[in-house]
């Protein structure tokens, strides 16, 4: 068994996050908090929190939830998603769910601001009622923000130990559920008034990112948004300082200086990450046969946002 030595200060946030949230552990990003990774001599980096540990071995049954939360469902098993180096998974074989806590857990201010500013695009879009999807929801950082401003969320990711750890990390949110899914296989049909894909998750996902397209505006409902979001070229420097301190962490590969130009950084570890330009953007809006619109947010993102009519 490998252990991770952990501190968790706690907080009251019912203010902050309603009843769905009354109390959370406080991780990077809480306000007033902090979680401390403390790395084992071995270098592994397990999760302990709240008497739980996240080890190999396999999830427990999917809870059944108290009355009014949504119910879970057969989740189809993956076949293909991420960032792939030579046909593999990059993100599933490189970075399992803590070292993905430690990504965001960024000490760049500016980057900080674009995460937090994406998150505040979609939130303020929502009115508390809707029922969410997020596709590449890793361990739902970002299903946690927006749990006390909607109805249900539903997040699907492509890693097992990242939905294993969120939902430890998400179980005081009794709102949101986490599946196992392929984000280009998605298992729902006019379901749900908003479908997220942010953060440069076309890129991430790989494949035909106008199949991604596609399978969210087929989970949302008539009337329903898909919000898809990559980086700006205004946030080029930032964007490339922020990968510099993943692979200082240890989580990339050391950067690719000859090779990385033109929005797509590279890894000599074979990694290998591009944005869309806002005219692809404009190409799947167009494609998506629905009304849409694409708007730069914080100098930071751009977004395309598509209306299923």
């Amino acid at each position: 068994m490998r252990y991770l030595n952990s501190m968790i200060c706690r907080q009251t946030v019912a203010s902050r996050h309603g009843a769905h949230c009354p109390e959370l552990p406080c991780f990077p990003g809480c306000s007033g908090g902090f979680f401390a990774l403390l790395r084992h001599p071995s270098g592994y980096t397990d999760f302990e929190a709240q008497g739980f540990r996240a080890s190999a071995g396999r999830p427990a049954a999917d809870e059944t939830r108290s009355a009014g939360a949504i119910r879970p469902r057969q989740a189809k098993r993956l076949s293909s998603g991420g960032i792939s180096v030579a046909g593999t998974d990059y993100y599933a074989l490189n970075l399992n769910s803590q070292s993905l806590f430690r990504v965001y857990d960024t000490a760049i201010p500016r980057v900080r601001r674009y995460l937090q500013a994406e998150m505040d695009f979609v939130k303020r879009r929502l009115n508390g009622s809707e029922r969410v999807l997020e596709v590449g929801a890793g361990y739902g950082r970002i299903l946690r923000e927006l749990a006390p401003s909607a109805h249900s969320l539903v997040g699907v990711d492509i890693s097992e130990d990242s939905v294993r750890f969120g939902r430890e990390f998400l179980k005081s949110c009794a709102n949101v559920r986490l599946e196992v899914m392929d984000g280009h296989h998605l298992d729902f049909r006019d379901e749900f008034d908003a479908v997220l894909c942010l953060q440069n998750g076309l890129s991430a996902m790989k494949g035909e990112a106008s199949r991604i397209v596609s399978g969210c505006l087929k989970a949302a409902r008539p009337g329903g948004r898909a919000f898809f979001s990559t980086y700006s070229g205004k946030f080029w420097e930032h964007r490339l300082a922020w990968f510099e301190e993943q692979a200082e962490k240890g989580l990339l590969g050391e950067i690719d200086r000859e090779r990385t130009r033109d929005g797509v950084i590279v890894c000599k570890d074979g990694f290998r990450a591009r944005t869309f330009t806002e005219e692809d953007l404009i190409a799947l809006g167009q494609s998506s046969g629905y009304g849409y619109q694409v708007q730069e947010v914080d100098e930071s993102s751009l977004f395309l946002v598509i209306t299923k009519s």
